[in-house]
């Protein structure tokens, strides 16, 4: 008989098979029996070698040959999940542009020694391309098919907006004949590929002066961020300015452009200022107009500049002019001191009163509008505008005049008169 208790059947984890118990026995007869001990393995020949049973067997056998045995099956088991080596990688939210790479996971298992790791990764799309959820999923196996999992949730998020990549000046000050084209501007984005620009141009702050140009250019990615690129242009316009001109009464019709600058605009209207009788369009016929000073006044209101230009023309009978006065005689003042003093208070021409010329004034501020004309000026102009400009007394300052004595053969006179008032 055995000595002691005898091991019972048992199941076990793969990684705590008990050793054999040594076992000993006893006989009635033979004090000397020997107790052999034997076992088999079932099960570790098959995909998995940590499931098995072991069959442990021990016999003992006196003299007479008397034979006692006992039996122990152990069933090895594994239902223990393999673990994740390292850290794991963690929940996290990120631009569309810095998605990171899946991490490389390894496993260990108390038994299997290669325990698998498998990886899946599924997207779920969100409201635009560049928004979406990433879901990365690990599983580790062994080969009893004990599993342990382990997820990430990738949130790929894109609120940066598209980037201009071409130069631009946001501010331009330009004259009205300087206006640049509008450029092309290229936007980059981070993420998208089909990037919509749309373009608006306005016109604001008009006056005789100038006006401005507001340039915005909106550029949008397919999630819908933003970016606004502003041009402003500051135009200036010159509204009046003039030119000379001279042609003989025998010359035959001459185009007025002739006298214009280059590149003039020809959609502008034309206007006979003193009704001189030979205008049609901008072709002036001389031949019927007596020898004199004129204006014809041109119009342009439509395009980027619009603006009057006057032709100050002289026609003369170049067969000579018997001049009744003395050039010399005129006098022209040089200050306007308004303030009824008995000094300087108006603007005066004199020196040519016994010839009874008419006198054709105009006169301009420093910006070159014309402040106040008259086409029979009778000595009585005193700092007050009678242009759209104003309507009151003008501020002191250097003011210039331009002036035909009409009928007289005299050339234009021009130059800078003093205004001194209180404004």
């Amino acid at each position: 008989t055995f000595n002691g208790q005898v091991p019972s059947d048992v199941t076990v984890q793969c990684d705590a098979v008990p050793a054999p118990v040594v076992l000993t026995a006893s006989d009635t007869c033979d004090n000397n029996v020997v107790v052999v001990y034997s076992e088999s393995f079932a099960g570790q020949n098959d995909a998995c070698a940590n499931t098995y049973t072991i069959t442990r067997n021990w016999s003992v056998t006196d003299c007479a040959g008397n034979n006692t045995q006992h039996t122990q099956i152990v069933n090895v088991i594994d239902t223990t999940a393999p673990t994740f080596n390292g850290q794991l990688p963690s929940d996290v939210t990120v631009q569309c542009d810095a998605v990171p790479a899946p991490v490389v996971l390894t496993a260990s298992d108390t038994c299997d020694n290669n325990p698998s790791v498998s990886y899946s990764e599924e997207k779920r799309n969100g409201n635009c391309p560049s928004s979406y959820t990433l879901i990365r999923v690990w599983v580790a196996s062994d080969c009893a098919g004990n599993r342990t999992s382990h997820t990430q949730n990738i949130t790929v998020i894109d609120t940066l907006p598209p980037v201009l990549t071409t130069p631009i000046s946001e501010t331009i000050n330009v004259s009205c004949d300087q206006i640049p084209v509008k450029p092309e501007l290229v936007f980059t984005d981070n993420c998208s590929s089909n990037i919509q620009v749309v373009y608006t141009e306005t016109v604001e702050n008009q006056n005789e002066f100038g006006y401005v140009v507001i340039r915005v250019w909106t550029a949008t990615d397919e999630c819908g961020n933003i970016t606004t690129v502003t041009q402003t242009i500051n135009v200036t316009i010159e509204a009046f300015s003039y030119v000379y001109g001279a042609i003989c009464s025998n010359e035959g019709p001459k185009d007025l452009f002739s006298f214009l600058p280059a590149g003039t605009e020809t959609g502008g209207t034309w206007l006979d200022v003193n009704n001189s009788g030979g205008l049609i369009g901008s072709m002036l016929d001389p031949s019927a107009i007596p020898s004199g000073f004129y204006v014809y006044r041109y119009t342009i209101t439509d395009g980027p500049c619009p603006r009057i230009i006057e032709v100050y023309m002289t026609i003369e009978n170049c067969g000579g002019v018997v001049l009744p006065c003395s050039i010399t005689d005129l006098n022209i003042s040089k200050v306007v001191t308004p303030g009824q003093d008995g000094h300087n208070d108006y603007f005066n021409i004199g020196g040519l009163d016994s010839c009874g010329f008419i006198y054709d004034i105009k006169i301009f501020n420093r910006w070159g509008a014309l402040i106040y004309e008259n086409p029979n000026y009778k000595n009585d102009w005193d700092g007050v505008a009678n242009q759209a400009i104003s309507t009151s007394n003008l501020p002191a300052g250097t003011y210039y005049y331009i002036l035909n004595i009409v009928n007289s053969g005299f050339d234009i006179f021009n130059g800078y008169f003093y205004l001194g008032t209180k404004n």
